[in-house]
């Protein structure tokens, strides 16, 4: 009588942080949900790295989905109305995804494109998310500034850590120095607010 074979359930995340990976059409997530939320919360605390996601196509698309509605639902906190906000999230994402995809290409590191841009997306829909409650206690005008003292320093030290996590990602995504990398971070963001306004000025 053969023994039982047991079949092992779906792996999200592999034992070897790498790069170079096989290409995955298609991910199982099931059970796998709750470890990919970890992931990105130990993400957002620099314990884990963009090499420990597997480089799936549809995992991108399903976080580029959670991102671009995190966008959408600050924006609209921020009383923007939903087509405008759903346009501009959707440049954004697009933006940020079109300068990564040239950069890596660029430094031969085209490879790394998938994990990377899962990365950067699915802790920027955190920060987003953690946002909402922020951007919600600002007054809608200046007249009512003073009441909103806690949640703009709030709101600025999100930011930080913001480009921090961003700058932990592309450290490992461009082998450079973490300093290096926050303020290639902090340029990106500025360039992409320089942009924004310019695409949809605000009225």
């Amino acid at each position: 009588m053969m023994p039982a074979v047991r079949r092992k359930p779906a792996i999200l995340f592999r034992p070897a942080s790498r790069y170079d990976a096989p290409v995955e059409t298609t991910i199982t997530l099931g059970p796998n949900v709750k470890a990919l939320l970890w992931y990105f919360l130990d993400l957002c605390r620099l314990r884990a790295t963009p090499q420990q996601l597997p480089a799936s196509r549809a995992l991108l698309l399903l976080v580029a989905g959670l991102s671009l509605l995190a966008g959408v639902l600050l924006l609209q906190v921020a009383r923007v109305d939903a087509t405008t906000a759903v346009l501009e999230s959707g440049v954004d994402l697009g933006l940020m995804l079109g300068v990564l995809f040239v950069s890596l290409g660029a430094l031969r590191r085209g490879s790394r494109f998938l994990q990377t841009a899962t990365a950067l997306l699915g802790s920027g829909a955190l920060f987003a998310l953690l946002a909402i409650p922020l951007q919600a206690m600002l007054p809608v005008d200046t007249a009512a500034a003073d009441s909103s003292g806690l949640s703009g320093v709030l709101l600025v030290a999100l930011v930080i850590w913001n480009m921090l996590v961003y700058g932990h990602i592309l450290r490992h995504a461009f082998d450079v120095q973490l300093g290096f990398a926050v303020g290639l971070a902090v340029l990106y963001s500025l360039f992409s607010f320089l942009a924004m306004t310019q695409l949809f000025p605000m009225a």
